[in-house]
């Protein structure tokens, strides 16, 4: 009798133990990998907020527009006469019997005809000088003095007129316009030329 009544009251010490011991089964669960949170998986390096954009494009386009200072231009004949007047060569606007716009200005010594060519239909837009002299030579000079005269030339042709008269030309395009600068140089070699030419030809 006394061993019923100790397996009795160690049976029921065990059932009572059970359900502590189901209680300590659910909490070592709640720490399984099935119920932990996830890993955070974002970098620990500084967002970029510019990386999804495209990359940034620095090529400027291409400057179609004309350099500073290009305001010499046979389009415009009062530009050609003020540069002419800023270099010390005033001149004088003309037309020509053709209705060709054409300026007379006196350069080394000489009057200069500087003719305005390659124009449109109404002669009003232009893009070539043609600058031009002629000497009055007494007996006026032959073929064979002017073709040795070009024959060392690049730039400054020299025809006869119909009384032999050696005449000097050299054409100077600008375009859509040319630097003061630019321009001062053709007028010096003009300038230069023109002096060549009388020392040639015996002037």
């Amino acid at each position: 009798m006394k061993h019923l009544v100790l397996l009795a009251a160690a049976g029921l010490m065990l059932a009572t133990a059970m359900p502590a011991f189901a209680a300590g089964s659910s909490d070592t669960d709640s720490l399984s990998p099935k119920n932990a949170q996830p890993p955070n998986t974002a970098s620990s390096a500084p967002e970029d907020d510019n990386s999804s954009a495209p990359p940034e494009d620095n090529t400027q386009p291409p400057d179609t527009s004309a350099p500073a200072g290009d305001n010499v231009t046979a389009r415009d004949p009062q530009s050609v006469l003020t540069a002419l007047s800023n270099l010390g060569y005033p001149g004088k606007l003309e037309k020509m019997d053709s209705g060709r716009t054409s300026i007379a200005v006196r350069i080394s010594g000489l009057k200069t005809y500087i003719d305005f060519y390659d124009c449109d239909d109404n002669l009003a837009d232009c893009y070539t000088l043609l600058f031009n002299v002629a000497l009055d030579l007494k007996k006026g000079t032959t073929m064979d003095k002017a073709n040795e005269w070009n024959s060392k030339q690049i730039t400054g042709r020299v025809w006869l007129d119909d009384n032999k008269d050696p005449t000097l030309d050299f054409a100077f395009s600008t375009f859509n316009g040319v630097s003061e600068d630019t321009f001062e140089q053709n007028v010096k070699l003009w300038d230069k030329k023109i002096s060549d030419l009388k020392e040639f030809f015996n002037f």
